[in-house]
């Protein structure tokens, strides 16, 4: 009996153990981060992309812990994840938007912070001074040196190299023989740019040695070129094979007699190692290159090195003796290769590094050290303090600014338009006061116009937020409203005044589509049927969220409720669901459901695609909030909202102006060229400009200098064309404003015929389309009686 016992209380104890155990392991895969990431440019199917290449390689070995990768001007799904750690590879040139809107999104749907780390892989792009000024939380960087810079800056800091996807570069198999290919995978772009300033050299001197070697040994040795734009310099066009598809390049490398290549000269100066190294030894392959501290350190004695003192001697020694090479030494330093990527520089390791820096990172939060590097923002009051009304929002305002109140009369003694330390040191300049208060006439005397801009690279955000509970026509009127990109309301009697004042001035009205949603005409009658279906509709997408539809009195239904927007789609389908409304009551909810919500108003209200908003002050915030009856943390995020606006759409003075070439007086004899004027409106920063042709999208440009030409051959056989030029927000990616449309023909050959019969004259249209000699369109004549 006492043996059972003591039997049964060791499966007791066995069981609790392994219980604990298992709840042990739930609670770590519980607490597993989620990782995001970011690469610098889009994936393409026909291009290499450095970038592209790393965040797959770390994506693969993050495994169920990664959740999506962000492009720049891709984000559709920005709001559908809540990251602990979003990971940034590369400078682009919206990040700064980008950080604020996942900080944004993260504090309101997520809770708590979420860590941002930059992955610095080039020391003059954007440049140490700049990356220390950005929101980061920590630097990754692939260079012992600039670690030594960054930390100097005071900058949290981990050095990371990058690495080799070892399962997609891999071992050519035994089976497949070698190519005769020596190959330089790269861009032309160095040597025009001179950022590789002996590039042109190597080649030139790899391609020599091969014709020598071929004509003393009888062998096919070929150079092989595969890249970019070089189509556009004629002494490689013999090597030129083309631009390789990234799927291609693993066997490329494998199959390789050797890979050659050369580091950017900033690069190897800061010992940085490109992935091309790491992924060219994985595979297996000779890899030939610059002599340089780091890459001599890493894997001396694997790669064939050449001096640049001595190019044309030492290049030439290294090519002969992988020449020399049997098989079965070639594989032999092709596996001693790969066997110190797997140990040393796999993407496993480098997301562990990660990993690992991002938990030092939270910790150190969770013990109370700030962000050294939120936006900063500047309260400026008329007064010693901040009234009662307002003063709840400032500490939600903080969890996402850096705010500093500014008191006029401390101010009191600044020259107008000053250079002064104020006007520069501020992202944002926030103003509390009416039209024509002191605050008001301080703020637009001392920051206007906009030509200071911060080490962030974006322009100043300046915003006004009202405290009267009425709005003084007469001061409204004598107020230039571009001065401020966005007035803040605090009542719904606030708002109505000013956009009665606004249409009674004629403001230009900014178009604002919310995400491109064409808006829907309100229903002429809701009976009890189309009420059933817009309940079901919001029981179906909008399950968690206290969102109703309710019948009025007159025969109508009201949109109820509190929304809380979890994505993109999501808030397209608030949108749709508003639009149908008679009325709408809602509490508001993210920035996203914000615009829905306004779009569908003035669908409501006016029926019409225009949104009527203060010219240049891009949203009245209906939205912002009773400044006594509601929760401080949504006033505050009516601010985020507001500067999300600027950040992400522009500034609020903007506007676009379409201009076309090679038409004259409507008509387009030849080739017609598209361009833009923009006001406010930075492409690549704030966004893009697209072409609309006979309304439907044709091409979306990211680079303010590039024109487009429109060939008549493009729009099929019609005599004219409707064009419109519309900018593209860079984060949200919703259409923001549109030029006027113009309406061009085309040249027409026109004459007079006597009609069959002889009975009357008739004028005869011909319209012709061609492209060189080949005549796409023309030859049908359409007769008008004269």
């Amino acid at each position: 009996f006492t043996e059972m016992v003591v039997s049964n209380s060791s499966s007791l104890w066995l069981c609790l153990l392994l219980f604990l155990t298992f709840l042990r392991a739930s609670q770590e895969a519980a607490a597993l981060a989620r990782v995001a990431l970011h690469a610098q440019a889009e994936p393409s199917p026909d291009l290499i992309v450095g970038s592209v290449l790393t965040t797959s390689g770390l994506a693969s070995a993050l495994g169920q812990q990664y959740q999506t990768t962000y492009y720049p001007f891709v984000y559709a799904e920005m709001t559908s994840f809540c990251s602990d750690l979003i990971v940034i590879e590369g400078y682009f040139a919206m990040i700064t938007p980008f950080i604020h809107e996942v900080r944004s999104h993260h504090r309101r749907e997520c809770g708590g912070e979420v860590t941002v780390i930059f992955w610095s892989l080039d020391p003059d792009f954007p440049g140490p001074e700049v990356v220390a000024a950005i929101d980061f939380d920590g630097i990754a960087t692939n260079s012992d040196k600039m670690e030594a810079v960054y930390k100097e800056l005071g900058l949290q800091t981990m050095y990371v190299p990058l690495a080799a996807d070892t399962k997609l570069f891999n071992l050519r198999p035994a089976t497949i023989s070698h190519s005769n290919e020596v190959v330089f995978v790269g861009s032309a772009g160095a040597i025009v740019a001179n950022s590789k300033r002996f590039l042109r050299r190597a080649l030139l001197v790899a391609a020599s040695v091969i014709d020598s070697y071929n004509a003393r040994t009888g062998d096919a040795v070929k150079l092989s070129i595969y890249g970019s734009s070089w189509d556009q310099l004629s002494e490689f066009e013999t090597y030129y094979r083309g631009v390789a598809p990234v799927s291609s390049l693993p066997s490329i490398y494998a199959n390789a007699r050797a890979v050659l290549a050369v580091t950017m000269d900033e690069q190897r100066h800061f010992g940085m190692l490109n992935n091309r190294v790491f992924e060219v030894l994985s595979a297996g392959a000779p890899m030939i290159s610059e002599s340089f501290e780091a890459l001599e350190k890493e894997f001396a004695g694997i790669v064939h090195q050449f001096d640049e003192v001595d190019l044309d001697r030492t290049l030439e020694e290294a090519l002969l003796r992988v020449f020399g090479m049997t098989d079965e030494e070639r594989d032999e330093v092709g596996r001693r290769g790969r066997a110190i990527v797997m140990e040393k520089h796999t993407y496993a390791s480098r997301a562990s590094s990660l990993l690992q820096f991002h938990e030092a990172l939270r910790r150190e939060r969770t013990e109370g050290r700030r962000r050294a590097n939120k936006l900063r923002l500047a309260l400026v009051i008329d007064g010693t303090e901040v009234k009662p009304s307002k003063r709840a929002m400032l500490s939600p305002l903080s969890d996402i600014y850096d705010v500093e109140i500014l008191r006029l009369e401390d101010l009191g003694g600044m020259p107008a338009k000053s250079d002064s330390p104020w006007t520069t040191a501020f992202d944002v300049i926030l103003g509390l006061g009416d039209f024509g208060s002191e605050v008001d006439l301080f703020i637009r005397e001392h920051s206007w116009p906009p030509k200071w801009t911060t080490i962030r690279g974006h322009p100043q955000f300046r915003g006004l937020v009202l405290e009267a509970e009425r709005v003084s026509e007469e001061r409204v009127v004598g107020v230039g409203f571009g001065e401020y990109d966005c007035v803040f309301v605090s009542s719904n009697v606030q708002s109505e005044q000013l956009l009665k004042i606004c249409r009674a001035m004629e403001c230009n009205a900014h178009v604002v589509d919310a995400f491109g949603v064409e808006f829907i005409s309100q229903l002429e009658e809701i009976d009890d049927t189309a009420i059933n279906k817009w309940v079901n509709f919001v029981e179906r997408y909008f399950k968690g969220a206290d969102v109703a539809l309710e019948p009025t009195e007159d025969g109508s239904v009201k949109l109820v409720g509190d929304v809380h927007v979890f994505s993109y789609a999501d808030a397209w389908k608030l949108y749709l669901l508003a639009a149908q409304c008679r009325s709408v009551d809602l509490r508001p909810g993210g920035w996203l459901s914000n615009v829905m919500l306004a779009n569908a108003l003035a669908s409501m209200t006016e029926n019409t695609r225009r949104l009527s908003v203060l010219s240049g002050a891009q949203d009245i915030l209906t939205s912002a909030l009773d400044a006594g009856g509601r929760d401080p943390a949504d006033y505050a995020e009516g601010i985020s909202f507001g500067i999300s606006k600027a950040l992400c759409l522009g500034r609020g003075n903007r506007g676009v102006k379409m201009t076309l070439e090679g038409v004259q007086g409507g008509v387009a004899r030849g080739d017609v060229i598209v361009g833009v004027d923009l006001t406010g409106f930075t492409v690549g920063r704030d966004g893009s400009w697209c072409l609309y042709i006979d309304s439907q999208m044709s091409s979306c440009i990211r680079q303010p200098s590039l024109k487009l030409r429109l060939n008549w051959a493009d729009v099929g056989c019609s005599s004219s064309v409707r064009l419109e030029v519309m900018v593209r927000g860079n984060v949200y990616q919703n259409d923001v404003m549109a030029s006027d449309p113009a309406v061009v023909w085309v040249e027409e050959e026109a004459g007079l015929v006597e009609a069959p019969g002889g009975k009357d004259w008739v004028e005869t249209k011909e319209i012709v389309i061609s492209v060189g000699d080949k005549v796409i369109c023309g030859g049908e004549r359409q007769k008008e009686e004269l």
